[in-house]
């Protein structure tokens, strides 16, 4: 239908100058189509941005989250710190105050005569070398515990046969076995090479050994095997040192390896100890590569296993 308003006759050109109210018409839509895509495009770069914005927030957020884990986590660790450092200084105190009044009281003796006659004044003397002993023990614990969690201490790796060392330790151990009334059996030990520092495996198996006369009965027994083994693909040395003792008690096994733990049945066979041995000898077995765990029945024994990762063939 053609627009009344135009002359077919003319051009549209001509139509538009005679008729500029619908030129400006047409014009207004065409700038209002304009401004409708700059508003577009507008919104698209808006909406991008606020993505952008809203990414880098949750990004931002998470970063937070993880940040106050880690300061939750490190607060955490700085309190089992404070407590362990406490608990420490006390028991470490304790340990030392009990040694050293009995040497003071000894010596107040001394220097006021007031002994029988010679053989008790012996006698309390010793008592005093005893706990001199004690003392040294004690401090020497202390600094092997210091210089292994500073990383201070120094270990000297060789390819090593625990035969001998085991060996050795037993015929040191003999005396007091025998005092006790106890049987020792090591013969059944394999000639391998691991790889270690002698000084600290001996000092590992000498504290077995010595837990295991302790804490036995009269007239038992304590045995010590090694045999070559595979765990992962890769062969190891598992020494055990068993005897037939009074057990760790199931309620207390998780925390033997814990520094200054005894058990209370421990305590009632024998009060003197620094609770630091077991800890000790598990730090030097896994500063080694091996492992240490116990089995035990109350009453019956306990047999403690060390698992060495194996240096070359036989010797």
């Amino acid at each position: 239908m053609s627009d009344p308003n135009q002359n077919p006759t003319l051009s549209p050109a001509q139509n538009l100058a005679q008729n500029p109210a619908q030129g400006s018409l047409e014009d207004s839509a065409n700038g209002l189509d304009v401004s409708i895509d700059e508003l577009r495009d507008r919104l698209v770069k808006c909406s991008t941005e606020l993505d952008l914005i809203k990414s880098e927030q949750d990004r931002s957020s998470k970063l937070l989250i993880r940040r106050d884990l880690a300061l939750s986590r490190a607060n955490e660790q700085l309190l089992v710190l404070d407590r362990s450092k406490s608990e420490f200084i006390s028991v470490a105190a304790h340990q030392l105050r009990t040694p050293l009044s009995a040497i003071k009281w000894i010596l107040h003796m001394v220097i006021n005569n007031e002994f029988k006659d010679d053989a008790e004044k012996a006698e309390f003397l010793d008592k005093a070398a005893n706990s001199t002993d004690r003392l040294i023990d004690l401090v020497n614990d202390l600094l092997e515990v210091d210089h292994i969690q500073s990383g201070k201490d120094q270990f000297v790796f060789s390819a090593i046969s625990l035969s001998p060392i085991i060996t050795s330790v037993v015929a040191d151990l003999m005396p007091l076995v025998e005092k006790s009334g106890l049987h020792i059996v090591a013969t059944d030990l394999v000639g391998v090479n691991v790889v270690g520092d002698s000084d600290k495996l001996r000092a590992v198996f000498q504290n077995l050994i010595e837990n295991a006369v302790k804490y036995n009965r009269k007239d038992g027994t304590i045995t010590v095997r090694t045999v070559v083994g595979e765990e992962g693909g890769k062969r190891q040395l598992r020494a055990t040192v068993t005897d037939t003792g009074i057990g760790i008690p199931e309620n207390q096994s998780g925390r033997i390896f814990s520094k200054f733990f005894r058990a209370p049945n421990a305590l009632k066979v024998d009060t003197v100890g620094s609770g630091l041995g077991l800890f000790i000898v598990k730090q030097i077995v896994e500063r080694h590569g091996g492992k240490i765990w116990f089995e035990s029945k109350t009453g019956e024994g306990t047999t403690f296993i060390v698992t060495l990762p194996l240096a070359g063939d036989k010797v």
